[in-house]
């Protein structure tokens, strides 16, 4: 089985924005009890559909080993699967473009 992958959804203290990061580490952090600390950020693959707030994101993070976030500024942590969007049934007028 492949290590999960969290999506974290937080409140920017500087900017009073609703953040959501995928990460694939979640643990307590070293820096006191009132903080988590997220590793491994995961952004969209560049493809076709280009979404300006996760590249934004992308850039933001790039040198960024991991961020300790009080506990309090977390809305939610959810695991979630690695394997992207499943199509079931799909009908015959429908091209699925797969990425390499």
């Amino acid at each position: 089985m492949a290590d999960p992958v969290y999506t974290v959804t937080y409140q920017d203290p500087a900017t009073r924005e609703t953040v959501v990061l995928r990460v694939r580490e979640v643990s307590d952090s070293p820096l006191g009890p009132m903080f988590v600390r997220l590793a491994g950020f995961q952004f969209a693959a560049r493809g076709l559909v280009v979404d300006p707030k996760e590249e934004a994101l992308a850039r933001q993070f790039q040198d960024v080993r991991a961020r300790h976030l009080n506990r309090m500024q977390i809305v939610s942590i959810d695991e979630v699967s690695t394997e992207g969007l499943q199509l079931q049934d799909v009908p015959p007028n429908v091209v699925v473009l797969r990425t390499p």
